[in-house]
This record gives C-alpha cells, sequence and structure tokens, in this order.
C-alpha cells in the first residue's frame, strides 16, 4: 500500500535518443477486507406481520456493503463502518422459518459475511389444563399472533368445523398476545 512511480525504459537504439517515458505516480491500496456480522436486530419476527427495519452490527461494513437475505440483496443504508440498516420485506417473514441474514461487500476484495439467523416465529397456544369437569375453567394463551383485526381464539368441540364454535373472543388489531379463561360448558 503506498505511491509508486512507474516509467516505461526502452533498451537502446531509442528513437531520437530518449529511451524512457515520464514518470507517473500509481498509488497501491490494500483490497477491502470480507464483512463481518456479529448481530442482527431484532433477531426474531412473527409470520405474517409487516415488513420493517433490520439493524445489521459487524466490521468492514463499506458505502456498497449490502444486507441479503438468503441471497437476495435488500434496499440497504450505511449508517458506519459497523452498522448497516436494511429494509426486510413482509415476504421474507410471511411464513415460519429460518432465513439466513449476510452482508455482502463487491470486489475488490470484500465478499461475503458468515450468516446470522431471523427466526420467524408462528402462533403458539398454551392452555393450563388439559383436562377439567364442566362448569372448570381453562385459560388459554396465545403469543406471536399476526395481530390481524379478525384474529379470534374459539372454544370449540373437538371435530367441530371453523365456523362452529361454543364461545369465542376477538385477539384484537395490532395485539400478539392475549390471554383469555372460559368457563367450559
Amino acid at each position: 500500500q503506498g505511491s509508486v512511480a512507474v516509467k516505461v525504459s526502452n533498451p537502446a537504439p531509442c528513437a531520437g535518443g530518449v529511451c524512457a517515458s515520464n514518470s507517473a505516480t500509481l498509488t497501491v491500496t490494500a483490497p477491502t477486507p470480507a464483512p463481518t456480522l456479529s448481530s442482527i436486530s431484532p433477531s426474531s419476527a412473527i409470520a405474517g406481520t409487516a415488513a420493517f427495519t433490520l439493524t445489521a452490527t459487524g466490521t468492514n461494513f463499506t458505502a456498497n456493503s449490502v444486507v441479503g437475505v438468503n441471497g437476495s440483496p435488500r434496499v440497504t443504508t450505511v449508517v458506519s463502518a459497523t452498522q448497516l440498516t436494511a429494509a426486510i420485506l413482509a415476504s421474507d417473514i410471511a411464513s415460519v422459518g429460518a432465513p439466513t441474514i449476510t452482508v455482502f461487500t463487491p470486489a475488490p476484495g470484500g465478499g461475503t459475511s458468515g450468516a446470522r439467523t431471523l427466526t420467524v416465529l408462528g402462533p403458539r397456544l398454551t392452555v393450563n389444563t388439559t383436562s377439567t369437569a364442566p362448569g372448570g375453567t381453562v385459560t388459554a394463551t396465545l403469543t406471536n399472533s399476526p395481530g390481524g383485526s379478525t384474529d379470534r381464539l374459539t372454544l370449540a368441540l373437538v371435530g367441530a368445523s371453523d365456523t362452529s364454535y361454543l364461545q369465542w373472543v376477538y385477539v384484537g388489531a395490532g395485539v400478539t398476545t392475549r390471554t383469555w379463561t372460559v368457563t367450559m360448558p
């Protein structure tokens, strides 16, 4: 790395007695090191929710570094040499899974960082008991709900159709966790 003088010389005999060119300065720079990705935030998302901005933290990020989801580039903003933000699409988190997040910096040098996993969670329902007498209560807790305006918890007989239920309660628009205590018939 540094500057080097470059000059072209021809062996004698030379045209007009001039055997060397003028000197030009060539600047030599080290190639950009490969990016490293140490963390992402958030590191999880709920399946079926809206697009969001992800923050990638690491080292060796440059003005042309790009965050990728499963290898596909996303719109990326360079905050600093150690931080990027990227637009994660709703389609990236449409279903439960574990997409990989990487940072790519093009040549010269550069390369692709090691991957971090974005955990995409699905809804989860837990109950405080699986058996109770008539008139007893059961508490159900829903977590990681997409928060849709028509999401609901229902109490139905085993084998009943999706439209046949004994009791129900709306989860609520934008609500991702809901607890419901219901008295059994």
